[in-house]
């Protein structure tokens, strides 16, 4: 996933080889998350391999539950649910909703070398913006085998070992999160990752 952390050139192979699926605890996974994060990780070592912690910050809404590890099945019990719905009004809540939050800002990233700032920067929108962002948090908290009853005290800390065997890649990411409320039911997160690749 190269282009999180840096701007892309003309020489860039954008045709090499990424993380298909991810090993963990022995079992498969090849959703969107087992693809972000050790192409976040790829780059890290690639690019910026003086890199020893990155934080990604964003604020959300609600709370986070295991619905959020299958977006798929909570979008098709909402639209079950609209299915007697009125569509003009269901148009006009959306419409409202939209006008008073706006649509979803960028994942905010800083790198550091040991305690020194190397690189502050938004991630691209269309790689993670803040609404996404959460969706990837807890697939992070269910691979380090954090209880969902924990997703949302205000610390949290894990270890996630990934295995991709294609490319013969284990990948280490110790994390630690905080969240802060913030005003109107928004929460705003920080995940710390100390990454490795063996």
């Amino acid at each position: 996933m190269p282009g999180l952390l840096r701007d892309l050139t003309d020489d860039d192979p954008l045709d090499a080889p990424r993380t298909q699926a991810l090993l963990i605890g022995g079992e498969p996974y090849a959703n969107a998350a087992a693809k972000f994060w050790p192409g976040l990780i790829d780059e890290l070592t690639e690019f910026f391999p003086a890199c020893t912690l990155i934080e990604l910050s964003a604020p959300s809404s609600g709370k986070l539950d295991t619905d959020m590890l299958f977006p798929e099945k909570a979008l098709q019990r909402h639209l079950d649910a609209m299915e007697h719905a009125d569509t003009a009004d269901a148009l006009r809540e959306a419409l409202a909703e939209l006008n008073l939050l706006g649509p979803p800002g960028p994942v905010q990233a800083r790198l550091f070398r040991g305690k020194e700032e190397m690189l502050v920067r938004s991630l691209p929108l269309e790689s993670v913006d803040t609404e996404t962002f959460a969706y990837l948090l807890v697939w992070q908290f269910k691979w380090a085998g954090i209880p969902s009853a924990r997703w949302n005290d205000t610390r949290l800390s894990g270890v996630v070992i990934g295995k991709d065997p294609d490319r013969g890649r284990v990948y280490r990411m110790t994390f630690s999160l905080t969240g802060k409320p913030l005003s109107e039911g928004l929460i705003s997160r920080a995940l710390s990752i100390v990454p490795s690749v063996e």
